[in-house]
């Protein structure tokens, strides 16, 4: 039960920041992307009480020590009092509270070969623009979430 919490939990950080869990465990290390991996790694270790190393693991095999400086970082901007990381731990707990839904993978990936102004995607009065790349996941059986990488 712990696996699927601590996916659950991936999961909602995922979609939150607005990425692919792919993108969150992924080797890029930008810094919205390390900000959300560290996000991840607070709640995985204060919700679950997971060790460094398995927090390590789930965020990509990262070391142990990355992952203690991911939350360290996490925790000194919360000391600080950063209210839009305050509120965003805040709303992931809430949805972390919530009984863990099965983890969302693509359902459904669609290459696009756009150019830029060509209108390329409408369904339901929502135009998704210009895009190369959309992908649909299934996040509980009444939704989906979107995402889409830009032409440009």
């Amino acid at each position: 039960m712990t696996n699927e919490k601590a996916k659950h939990i991936v999961l909602a950080v995922a979609q939150n920041v607005g990425v692919t869990v792919a993108k969150l465990t992924g080797r890029k290390r930008n810094r919205s992307l390390a900000t959300a991996r560290g996000i991840a790694a607070y709640l995985l270790r204060q919700r679950l009480k997971l060790s460094l190393q398995e927090i390590g693991r789930m965020l990509g095999g990262r070391d142990h020590s990355t992952v203690i400086s991911a939350i360290r970082a996490i925790e000194h901007r919360l000391a600080r009092g950063d209210p839009f990381l305050g509120a965003r731990i805040r709303a992931l707990k809430d949805v972390t509270d919530a009984s863990p839904a099965p983890v969302a993978e693509p359902a459904l990936d669609i290459s696009l070969n756009a150019e830029p102004g060509q209108r390329v995607v409408e369904a339901d009065g929502l135009r998704l623009g210009p895009c190369k790349r959309v992908r649909v996941y299934l996040a509980h059986a009444s939704g989906f979430a979107l995402e889409w990488d830009s032409a440009s």
